[in-house]
């Protein structure tokens, strides 16, 4: 239905997967002393008419297949979201005795004058076009505040009004925000803790991108069975998990040992390339997201071993949602590589990145031609422009040029990989990244 949204389908589904097993199964994960439960939430940026919002009516579908209640909201206000209280009510109560409602709790849920919102009442709230949630004012600051209580576990919502009566409930709500680009969410995303507590996507389009997906718009792609598939996906995951809620006999699933020392290295792994790849002030504040890393991934992985009918979660499940883990960081990464502050140029800074995907690549390198696309991909730039500053960084002694032939090269012309020079592998880049 959205295409070339492979990311953004695989983060919506985690998403939509996690809601589900939230809401029919009841064991809790434990870790240490902390109990998890499932839900997650998703932050995705791209730009417009990139397919985010046919990505999301897709979402829609599957959980409403699987009884998870979802409410698409535009606006961002609190009566919306948190609730409001009825005026009404608090006169019918005054003109009740005391004495009556406390021996008729019955009567006063009755009269009960708070009106929950949509925390209360659905599961999912999509935002689209989110821009307000990204650029917050004073009027929203509060909200965003709530909201990050909201997606704490437990999630609660607590608001006092000017009015005796606080609204105040429990909430099992996961958000999917979508939004274009905005240039100055990097810092948003640093400052606030409500996005700290959800995935993020930042899915670029590269002029390339969008002329193939121009041409594919133009093409009849359409397969009648979408919705009817989705669907009954959706009823078939329901199912899965109904049925494993009534099998588990424990009252919390863990993980095994291999788990934890896979979590770990998957995280260590993050963290060295933060260290490496960042100093200074922009060191300090994404040195968090690795360990806010480590929530989401038992989160995911227990997902995955719930719908795999198992109740311990095992290296498998970790390996199953690297993957999406590693989407995550890296948007936040190349999120915050594009808007380092300072004099740095935008050469400089694609030189950043470049050096930061190739740190990790051994052996003799990567192919020029495969470095090309990732690089491009990568940074969200044409690839005419990529090829331009991988050339000059070969010319100025940056990276190295190998040649190589293996069984696929073509007779006589033997394969170019590249790789970094020896001093960028040895030297932490510094200076804002």
């Amino acid at each position: 239905m959205s295409l070339y949204n492979e990311k953004t389908a695989k983060m919506l589904f985690s998403v939509c997967s996690s809601q589900i097993v939230d809401k029919y199964f009841t064991p809790g994960i434990k870790i240490g002393n902390d109990v998890l439960r499932y839900r997650l939430s998703l932050l995705l940026i791209s730009p417009s008419r990139s397919g985010k919002g046919q990505a999301t009516k897709v979402s829609k579908w599957l959980l409403e297949a699987a009884g998870i209640e979802w409410i698409k909201l535009t606006s961002f206000t609190d009566a919306a979201l948190i609730g409001s209280i009825d005026r009404e009510r608090i006169k019918q109560m005054k003109s009740i005795p005391p004495e009556m409602l406390l021996n008729n709790p019955e009567l006063g849920e009755m009269i009960n004058p708070v009106i929950p919102g949509e925390l209360s009442r659905s599961r999912v709230i999509f935002f689209d076009e989110a821009k307000t949630m990204i650029s917050p004012n004073r009027w929203t600051q509060n909200t965003l505040e709530i909201l990050q209580e909201a997606l704490d576990d437990p999630g609660w919502v607590r608001k006092k009004l000017a009015d005796v009566h606080p609204i105040e409930y429990e909430t099992h709500v996961s958000i999917i925000a979508t939004t274009y680009y905005l240039k100055s969410f990097h810092q948003t995303l640093l400052e606030q803790g409500l996005f700290q507590r959800m995935l993020v996507l930042v899915n670029n389009f590269t002029p390339d991108m969008r002329n193939k997906l121009n041409k594919a718009l133009c093409k009849d792609w359409s397969d009648e069975n979408t919705k009817k598939n989705t669907i009954a996906l959706g009823k078939e995951l329901r199912d899965i998990v109904s049925v494993a809620n009534i099998k588990c006999k424990s009252e919390f699933i863990t993980p095994t040992e291999d788990a934890r020392q896979m979590v770990h290295s998957l995280i260590q792994e993050q963290h060295n390339h933060i260290c490496k790849t960042f100093s200074g002030s922009d060191l300090e504040v994404l040195l968090p997201f690795p360990t806010g890393s480590i929530e989401k991934i038992w989160r995911l992985a227990a997902v995955s071993a719930i719908l795999d009918g198992r109740f311990i979660i095992g290296a498998r499940d970790v390996a199953n949602v690297k993957e999406i883990i590693s989407m995550y960081i890296d948007s936040i990464i190349n999120e915050i590589l594009s808007n380092i502050e300072g004099s740095k140029t935008q050469q400089e800074i694609m030189e950043k990145k470049i050096i930061y995907l190739l740190k990790p690549i051994g052996g003799i390198g990567i192919a020029k031609s495969q470095l090309y696309d990732r690089v491009a991909e990568y940074t969200g730039k044409d690839l005419n422009r990529t090829k331009v500053v991988i050339k000059r960084m070969i010319a100025n002694g940056d990276l190295i040029i190998k040649k190589h032939r293996d069984k696929d090269s073509p007779k006589g012309r033997p394969f170019e990989y590249v790789s970094l020079h020896s001093r960028h592998k040895k030297k932490e880049i510094v200076d804002g990244g």
